[in-house]
């Protein structure tokens, strides 16, 4: 039995599209970015290997790149420890910032 269903938890949709953008903008609120540019991208699933565990995994992944002005900085820096969402123990959620380039 899937530990979702052992514990009586709702299932876990993945979001992609328009639904991955909104998460991105709810989170980067609470991980101290206002989001200004938002350029996102579909990737290929987490999966546990082939050997191993009875049950397998399947975790939904989306790049997101962009633009933001910092509105918290020590909250920021916290996150970028800690990384954000649910997959962090596949790879994901983790934040990674460099300065605006000054175009001409």
């Amino acid at each position: 039995m899937p530990p979702r269903a052992l514990y009586n938890l709702p299932a876990v949709i993945p979001l992609t599209g328009a639904h991955a953008d909104e998460w991105w903008i709810r989170q980067a609120d609470t991980v101290g970015l206002k989001p200004l540019t938002l350029n996102s991208h579909p990737l290929d699933a987490a999966r546990t290997p082939m050997s191993g565990s009875p049950q397998r995994i399947h975790h939904a992944r989306t790049r997101f790149d962009g633009s933001a002005t910092i509105t918290d900085s020590d909250l920021l820096r916290q996150k970028i420890t800690d990384g954000i969402g649910r997959g962090k123990a596949y790879g994901c959620g983790l934040l990674s910032i460099a300065p605006a380039r000054n175009t001409p």
